[in-house]
């Protein structure tokens, strides 16, 4: 019987993901996972990739050098990783093919890259059509999406996909359970072909890790649509919404990030604002309480990058410090311990940081003028591409590549 995992009916969150583990994914909870020592970052090999930018998805990381290829490690037994098995990889793998990629975007169990060609390619489950092929046919290679379109960003959901084309239209494909594909209409179960999102908006970013995505507009306007539990919508309602809705808050932003059960911006003055669930801190503001529309996260810190995990969220600082905040089980919060955090915590070892991604119970980012890849957290299927499966509490290098 298939899991009900891959289902698109609403589910708890808590329970949606110990589905994926115990079942689908196959991997122990994070406190069966042994806790390794913590290497120095004077380790980072000399032959570790230069990446450009990195991702995490449920158990699999993804990045692109600046070389403009595309590495993936972690689990693989859908083909997520890109590199034409099903095969797990404790360090960087090549994608498979020739493709030379800008960035590439990490869901639960597949991924999606656009080229220097601004073409978007996909890969791993394709489960609701999520990989925009046309097919359900799961990909253990990139294979192109259906359309003519040229795109500038692509951003890999829970059961869907959506890119955005040079000229700021929103496209998305896959499930529409929740409304994610933003065309209007809950009647329509899925489309395993890029839709239109409606309501003629431009927009310079796209961002939707679950089962909700939110645009930002040239003018720095917030709008988002799908699922709404939580008010991680931030409309001021719990209410699905099928079509794009202008998130309520006197804020202009600049950077706009959907996580979990919640969603992060950074206003243009370079505060973060999180609104939507927030049981484990994750909205940052120093309390569990949840808001339907944005808070400014506590600490009167000053932020460059900001990325909403599954329940927990991290951001840059205009001075290149990482913090982290929300759930810390096994370690996502990179601070050296186990403690759930309701504010911005440092994360330890004195990196500096060009960019961040959080994912499941894990995090990765990109140190210093090297751009070698950190991460930390989770690791029981070498998704922290050390080349091993124990969890971390502080970041450590991710590996050369094994191909």
């Amino acid at each position: 019987m298939r899991s009900p995992f891959w289902s698109d009916q609403r589910r708890p969150w808590r329970v949606l993901l110990a589905t994926i583990l115990a079942t689908t994914l196959g991997c122990n909870d994070a406190t069966d996972s042994p806790l390794g020592p913590e290497p120095a970052s004077t380790l980072a090999a000399a032959t570790a990739l230069a990446f450009r930018q990195v991702d995490e998805g449920i158990e699999f990381s993804c990045g692109v050098t600046t070389d403009d290829r595309a590495y993936c490690w972690g689990a693989n037994q859908v083909g997520q990783l890109g590199d034409g098995t099903t095969a797990d990889r404790l360090t960087p793998g090549r994608v498979a093919g020739n493709h030379r990629f800008l960035h590439v975007s990490t869901g639960v169990a597949h991924a999606c890259g656009l080229t220097i060609a601004n073409r978007v390619y996909c890969w791993g489950y394709n489960q609701s059509g999520r990989l925009g092929d046309s097919t359900s046919t799961t990909r253990l290679r990139p294979t192109l999406i259906s359309g003519d379109r040229r795109y500038q960003r692509v951003r890999a959901g829970n059961l869907h996909s959506c890119a955005l084309t040079t000229g700021g239209d929103a496209y998305c494909w896959g499930s529409n359970r929740f409304g994610q594909l933003g065309i209007g209409n809950l009647a329509v179960g899925r489309r395993e072909f890029p839709v239109k999102v409606v309501g003629g908006h431009k927009f310079t970013r796209i961002s939707g890790k679950n089962f909700h995505v939110c645009g930002l507009t040239s003018a720095g306007k917030a709008y988002c649509w799908g699922e709404n539990e939580d008010g991680r919508l931030g409309d001021g309602t719990m209410v699905d919404r099928p079509s794009p809705r202008a998130v309520v808050t006197g804020q202009t932003f600049k950077i706009l990030n959907a996580g979990g059960v919640h969603s992060c911006g950074i206003a243009t003055d370079d505060r973060v604002f999180c609104w939507g669930g927030n049981p484990n801190g994750e909205l940052g503001d120093g309390t569990t309480a949840g808001h339907l529309t944005p808070k400014p996260v506590a600490g009167g810190l000053r932020f460059d990058a900001v990325s909403t995990g599954m329940e927990h969220t991290c951001g840059v600082t205009l001075t290149q410090q990482a913090y982290c905040w929300g759930r810390n089980l096994a370690g996502g919060l990179g601070d050296g311990t186990l403690s759930d955090r309701l504010s911005p915590t440092p994360v330890a070892g004195g990196l500096t940081f060009r960019g961040i991604a959080a994912g499941y119970r894990d995090t990765c980012g990109r140190v210093g003028t090297s751009n070698v890849a950190y991460c930390w957290g989770l690791n029981n299927r070498g998704q922290l591409g050390d080349g091993t499966t124990m969890d971390r509490l502080t970041p450590v290098p991710v590996a050369a590549p094994t191909n």
